[in-house]
């Protein structure tokens, strides 16, 4: 829409912009919203006119008379129930029909709204969020019928709240304020609510915000456009006015509570109260090191310095007590354990805490001591495992892996790598185990089997310092240069690094933790790198925003696959995709469904397939910035070519036909014809028979005439015979004459007959 300052509307067609003319405000008023109820009526809302909506091409004015709350109108939104909910400078007003009426309902301050002045609502599920001018965000429950309250926050110093966004996907609420900066809440379908500050060091002032497809939130600020990751990739580097940075350990109290270490502090952050505890181990000892975290199951906190021991944390009644061990193994590289004992990962190997019970503050333990025969030895322990099985897995300088089973050690991959330094061990959902190797890389052991990633599987850096299972695909892998992201399914690796702002991330060893949603923290010196693997693949894959056949040109119609003349058939593909990290990393790979089988790699956004051969085929296009395309977003397009129509099996069958019927009438008319010629050879034998007899009839009659007197003179006795045979003769010929085909028989009497007459008229010659 444009020209809404005008109090004008119009609409985009045919990329044309078009004013609706039956509609025009006079006096010129802005129009701040337009939306679409359930029934799929216009509502359009104005700065001072209060509000119209189109029903059968005809506009209706509803305004203070009719029961709005003020003509001064901010926005407006459709509910499930096809209500129109209008945030105004008075207050709401729901608008419903009722007997084919509009009837308003105001909700104002003395119905639990924060503040009159409503500039935004957004509507999604059972909650209406509404940005208010003075009063921050309110919450209105369908359910409930009524304001959800905030948690510990009675005073809004945000100033007025611009713009509000729903993020479905992660399930957040973002909210652009007017001296705050950025503010955003988690899980909107809890009963209360507390609103987080983000990023308020950059700006203060933000006037609109929005999210794009890879999650990321794109604020318009007092100092210019900002782009965040959104909660894919996230960074916590101050969290309740205290600095989070130069993190050595990481580890979860519980679903709300992370623990982490800084320096010689250990830093207790409530994420369900906004709220830092914090300790400080020694605080004579300036340069110490928390070198070690672990939670037991009675929700003590074990820390683990670099030479000053171990010591234990009631989080509840903030009390530190220290852990008495031998000194050799007071430098702690690492601290696990199971449900009665602890083990430590040291300096001089590894130690074990016998604990009688652990929920108590007055422990009762004793610390056991491997000899150096064992496989642990005095070496370095970077690392202790317990997996799946309650087995515990060592990570060593010298020896490699080494794995505790039924109370015996094991080095079951002595000599196997040139490498013999194991920082990180970890475990996944398929009972395999991942370690990784300096110098060499990651092994994957899986029952008796193993396999080694390194450079020639695509991992950038071999200096790891921490790994951490996604999902059951894929292995997270953090060195100097970023994050790898190993598929061990397909072979393929992913990338985070300098785009991401994750490059020169200086992460301790093991310094790595898993929340209860599935969120892996790392602790760096730029603070927390939260990675949600969840929302990993939509973020780290381009958005296909286009794809459009530009050649031959149709009408497009939603639903209905193009079909082109034969000789439409050079076809052209035009193509884009999105993806704001780094847009020069983005690759193509396409096929034609009947014409390629296999994926063809291109940077080029336009292909060209000339001269098809009349078929259906598919347009396919795909879009990563993995070169294996392991993740990837895909597209298609399908159209068909027609066969000529000399190709149609319609006109071979017509053309078949066609020529049997006319070599069937060639027969006929060649039948026809030669029948008319023996006919006509026919009638000219017969009419030359005719003239022949008609020229021999009387000659042969006068000369058996004169045979008969002859005879008669000479021969009276066979006179009769003669004349008998002669009537015979002409009676046969009368009755006959007609007659194409007459009986053998009747033709040899005739013969005899002839013979007769012609053998005495013969004999009359001879004597004459």
């Amino acid at each position: 829409m444009d020209r809404h300052y005008e109090g004008e509307i119009g609409f985009v067609k045919d990329d044309t912009l078009r004013i609706i003319k039956a509609f025009s405000l006079k006096p010129s008023v802005a129009i701040t919203s337009i939306n679409a109820d359930t029934d799929a009526i216009k509502w359009l809302t104005t700065a001072g006119n209060g509000v119209y909506y189109l029903l059968d091409s005809k506009f209706y004015h509803i305004g203070i008379e009719e029961g709005l709350s003020d003509d001064y109108c901010y926005t407006s939104a459709p509910d499930k129930s096809g209500n129109m909910w209008i945030g105004t400078d008075q207050g709401l007003s729901l608008c419903t029909s009722k007997n084919g009426k509009k009837v308003l309902q105001k909700l104002q301050v003395a119905d639990g709204l924060c503040d009159n002045i409503v500039k935004k609502i957004v509507i999604e599920g059972s909650k209406m969020f509404l940005a208010t001018q003075e009063n921050g965000l309110c919450i209105y429950d369908f359910e409930q019928n009524g304001f959800l309250k905030q948690k510990a926050e009675t005073v809004w110093n945000y100033g007025s709240i611009d713009d509000i966004i729903l993020n479905k996907t992660t399930n957040e609420i973002w909210v652009a304020t007017e001296s705050g900066g950025l503010l955003y809440f988690r899980n909107p379908e809890e009963k209360t609510y507390s609103l987080k500050q983000q990023s308020a060091k950059l700006f203060s002032s933000v006037y609109s915000v929005a999210i794009d497809h890879q999650n990321n939130v794109w604020v318009a600020t007092d100092r210019g456009l900002f782009r965040s990751h959104g909660q894919w990739l996230t960074f916590l580097e101050q969290y309740a006015g205290a600095d989070i940075n130069n993190v050595h350990e990481v580890a979860f109290l519980d679903s709300n509570q992370m623990v982490v270490s800084i320096k010689n502090k250990i830093m207790l952050i409530s994420f369900n109260t906004s709220t830092i505890k914090e300790w400080t181990i020694l605080p004579s000892e300036k340069n110490i090191d928390v070198s070690g975290l672990y939670i037991d199951k009675e929700k003590y906190i074990w820390i683990g310095t670099l030479g000053n021991g171990v010591f234990r944390i009631n989080p509840l009644k903030s009390e530190i007590r220290k852990i008495e061990i031998p000194f050799d193994y007071s430098s702690i590289l690492y601290i696990n354990g199971n449900e009665k004992n602890i083990w430590l990962g040291t300096f001089g190997g590894a130690a074990l805490i016998e604990v009688e019970q652990l929920n108590t503050d007055n422990l009762k333990y004793k610390v056991r001591i491997f000899s150096h025969e064992s496989p642990l030895g005095n070496y370095y322990v970077y690392c202790v495992y317990r997996d799946v099985k309650g087995r515990f897995w060592f990570g060593t300088d010298q020896n490699g892996i080494v794995l505790l089973d039924d109370n015996k050690f094991v080095a079951p991959f002595s000599g196997k790598f040139n490498g013999r330094t194991v920082y990180s061990i970890t475990g996944d959902n398929n009972d395999a185990i991942w370690f990784s190797v300096a110098d060499e890389g990651i092994v994957c052991l899986n029952g008796d089997s193993f396999k080694l990633y390194n450079r020639s599987n695509g991992i950038r850096d071999l200096n790891i310092t921490s790994i951490a299972v996604l999902d059951d695909n894929s292995i997270a892998i953090v060195n100097k240069r970023g994050i790898d992201i190993l598929n061990h399914k397909s072979g393929s690796v992913m990338y985070l690094g300098t785009e991401n702002n994750l490059d020169n991330l200086n992460s301790d060893i093991n310094s790595v933790a898993k929340d209860s949603i599935g969120r892996i923290w790392f602790g760096t010196v730029k603070g927390m790198v939260v990675l949600d693997p969840k929302l990993l693949k939509q973020n780290t894959v381009p958005e296909l925003s286009k794809l459009n056949m530009i050649q031959p040109i149709f009408k497009n119609r939603s639903g209905i696959t193009p079909v082109f003349r034969h000789n439409e058939n050079t076809v052209t593909f035009e193509y884009a995709a999105t993806w704001f990290t780094n847009p020069g990393r983005i690759l193509y790979q396409y096929k034609l469904d009947g014409l390629n089988a296999d994926w063809i790699a291109t940077k080029d956004i336009k292909q060209v397939f000339p001269n098809l051969p009349p078929g259906k085929y598919v347009f396919r296009i795909r879009t990563s910035i993995d070169p294996q395309f392991t993740f990837n977003n895909e597209s298609s397009f399908s159209f068909e070519i027609k066969k000529p129509f000399w190709q149609e099996d319609w006109f071979y069958f017509s053309s078949l036909l066609l020529a049997i019927l006319l070599v069937y009438l060639f027969i006929k008319v060649r039948d026809a014809r030669m029948k008319k010629l023996q006919q006509l050879k026919n009638d000219s034998i017969r009419f030359q028979f005719e003239t022949l007899r008609n020229q021999v009839n009387p000659h042969f009659l006068f000369n058996s005439f004169n045979t008969l007197i002859d005879i008669i003179e000479h021969d009276k006795e066979h006179a009769v015979d003669y004349v008998e045979n002669l009537s015979a003769f002409f009676r046969n010929i009368v009755t006959y004459k007609d007659k194409e085909t007459i009986k053998l028989s009747e033709e040899i009497k005739i013969a005899k007959a002839f013979y007769f007459i012609q053998q005495k008229d013969l004999v009359q010659i001879c004597n004459f």
